[in-house]
C-alpha cells in the first residue's frame, strides 16, 4: 500500500525541488496541545564556506507551512497547517551531518500571540467562544462550537479575563467539559476552529487488528491507572440569597466507551477550587472534572508497515481488533506522531478509554473491534516520484 505527501508554503503547491531538499518530517498531534511539525534540511558549505539555505525564502520565519499524506488510495489528508515559527541548525565538521531544522505550528499560534484585557456582557460560552475564533477572520475559516447552557444564575455574570484568545478558550472548554483547539481545513489556510465534545462513536477510520490474516497493528500496549478515577465534590454561595450550593460528581454516570466500569469501589475525593464562581452551572463543572479524570486506560503503539489504510489523528475514536476480551473496544486517539522519510511513512500513537469491554465468548476471528490510534508504516511516492 503506496503512501504519498505533499507540502504547500503560503497556501501554493510546493515545487519538485523544494520537494527535494527535504529528508524528514515528523508531525505531532496530541489533544490540548498546539500540533507542531519539525522537517529536516541537509545542508552542506560552498566553495566559500556559505552554509546551503541561508536565502531560502521559502522556509522564512512565518511563511505557512502545510503538509498532507495519502494512503493507497483514499483522498490527500491534512495534517497540520500553519507558520513556521523557527529555524534550528545542527553544524558539524563532519560531512553529512549538519542539519537544518524547521519548526511548524498549526493556527492556534495566532490566538496564543496577544495577551488583553477580555471583557464579555452576559454572553453564554459558547457565544463567547464564536466570537473569539471570529478575532482571526484570515486564518480561521470555519467554525465548530458546541452549544452550552447558561450558568443558573440570572443575568448571566459578565467575564473578565486579561489572557490570550486561546486561554481564554481553553478555560471555557475546561469548564464546560469540551475541547477547545484547531484542525487543518481541506484547503490550504481553511482553518477550523473547534469548541466541541469528545465523539460518541467512530467516524470511518479503519479497525486495528492485532492479531489474525488481517493484522495491520505491530504492538499494543495498554495500561491501566487504577487510582485515576476522582469524584469530585464543589460548593459555592449564591449571592442572591446567601445559600450554599453543593455538587457532587458520580462516576457512575460519565458516558464510558465500554461496558465495564474501571471505577474502584474506593475512588478518590476531591474538592474543586472555587474559581469559575457563579459564571458556570455548578453540576456541569463538576461532571465535566469527572469524565476527565474518568480516562484511566491508556494504550501505546505502532502499525505495520504496508497495512493500515488509515491516517490516524486526536479527539477521533477508533475500533481495534484482536486484544483480548476486556481491552478490546472503543479507544479515544489522544496523541499520535506521524514520520515521513524518503522511504516511510509511520504513525505512532496514544489512545485512552474509560471502561473495559465486557466478556463475551471467544471465536476465531482476529478479534474484536478496539478503539485506537496506532502507528502505521509505509513506503510512498512524492508527488509522483519514486523513492
Amino acid at each position: 500500500m503506496s503512501s504519498k505527501y505533499r507540502l504547500f508554503f503560503n497556501n501554493t503547491p510546493a515545487t519538485q525541488e523544494q520537494l527535494d531538499r527535504f529528508e524528514d518530517i515528523t508531525v505531532s498531534q496530541g489533544m490540548g496541545m498546539a500540533w507542531e511539525a519539525k522537517l529536516q534540511i541537509p545542508i552542506v558549505t560552498d566553495e566559500k564556506g556559505n552554509w546551503s539555505g541561508e536565502k531560502d525564502r521559502f522556509i522564512a520565519n512565518f511563511t505557512r507551512l502545510r503538509i498532507e499524506v495519502q494512503v493507497g488510495d483514499g483522498g490527500f489528508v491534512p495534517l497540520i497547517d500553519g507558520p513556521i515559527v523557527g529555524l534550528q541548525r545542527q553544524l558539524s565538521a563532519e560531512p553529512g551531518q549538519s542539519m537544518l531544522s524547521v519548526r511548524v505550528q498549526d493556527d492556534s499560534y495566532y490566538l496564543n500571540r496577544e495577551q488583553k484585557q477580555y471583557h464579555f456582557k452576559g454572553l453564554r460560552d459558547d457565544k463567547i467562544a464564536t466570537q473569539l475564533f471570529e478575532e482571526f477572520p484570515g486564518v480561521i475559516k470555519e467554525r465548530r462550537i458546541a452549544p452550552t447552557p447558561a450558568p443558573l444564575v440570572t443575568p448571566i455574570p459578565d467575564l473578565v479575563k486579561r489572557m490570550t484568545a486561546m486561554q481564554v478558550l481553553r478555560l471555557l472548554a475546561d469548564r464546560q467539559g469540551l475541547n477547545a483547539y484547531v484542525l487543518p481545513g481541506l484547503k490550504p489556510g481553511n482553518s477550523i476552529g473547534c469548541f466541541q465534545k469528545l465523539p460518541t462513536r467512530t467516524d470511518g477510520l479503519p479497525a486495528l487488528v492485532l492479531l489474525g490474516s488481517d493484522r495491520n497493528v505491530f504492538n499494543f500496549n495498554p495500561d491501566n491507572d487504577a487510582q485515576q478515577p476522582t469524584r469530585f465534590r464543589a460548593y459555592a454561595l449564591r449571592l442572591n440569597d446567601k445559600q450554599i450550593t453543593r455538587s457532587d460528581s458520580d462516576l457512575t454516570a460519565v458516558p464510558r466507551l465500554g461496558k465495564a466500569p474501571t471505577t474502584p469501589p474506593d475512588s478518590a475525593v476531591e474538592l474543586l477550587r472555587p474559581r469559575h464562581g457563579d459564571t458556570v452551572d455548578l453540576d456541569r463543572w463538576v461532571a465535566a472534572e469527572t469524565l476527565r479524570s474518568s480516562y484511566s486506560i491508556s494504550a501505546t503503539g505502532s502499525v505495520i508497515a504496508d497495512c493500515y489504510s488509515g491516517v490516524l489523528s486526536p479527539y477521533r475514536l477508533i475500533q481495534v481488533q484482536g486484544a483480548n476480551l476486556g481491552e478490546s473496544g472503543t479507544y479515544l486517539i489522544s496523541q499520535v506522531k506521524h514520520q515521513l522519510t524518503r522511504s516511510q511513512y509511520s504513525q505512532t500513537f496514544t489512545l485512552r478509554r474509560n471502561a473495559q469491554s465486557q466478556a463475551s465468548a471467544p471465536n476465531n476471528n482476529a478479534g474484536m473491534a478496539i478503539a485506537a490510534a496506532v502507528g502505521v508504516s509505509f513506503s510512498f511516492n512524492v508527488q509522483g516520484r519514486i523513492f
